[in-house]
């Protein structure tokens, strides 16, 4: 799960528009089956909004996507601060991201 969210990272450094959809949405697929693997508290919620994540990176519906990113964001942070060491903080940076993110969508 490291490399995906490290990946998920700089792809969202490099802009929303640097990742095609496609590439998107297999990361983003890869990272919702990773989460799970964790077993916090919280890791379902964060799976269910990558799946409509996912899903409108797949069907190019990004109508709402800034609502969704904030509302991800939110969640990852309350998983990553349950976690310790790297993955917690790589979550961190990747919460910061996604508000970024969503920021720019609105």
């Amino acid at each position: 799960i490291l490399g995906d969210v490290d990946a998920t990272i700089n792809a969202l450094q490099g802009g929303l528009t640097a990742v095609p959809l496609e590439s998107a949405a297999a990361l983003v697929g890869r990272i919702q089956g990773g989460l799970r693997s964790l077993g916090a508290p919280g890791v379902q919620d964060v799976a269910q909004s990558l799946g409509q994540l996912q899903q409108a990176l797949t069907t190019g519906q990004l109508d709402g996507a800034g609502a969704l990113l904030a509302r991800l964001s939110a969640q990852v942070i309350d998983v990553a601060e349950q976690q310790p060491g790297m993955i917690g903080d790589r979550l961190r940076t990747l919460s910061g991201l996604l508000t970024s993110a969503s920021e720019q969508l609105r």
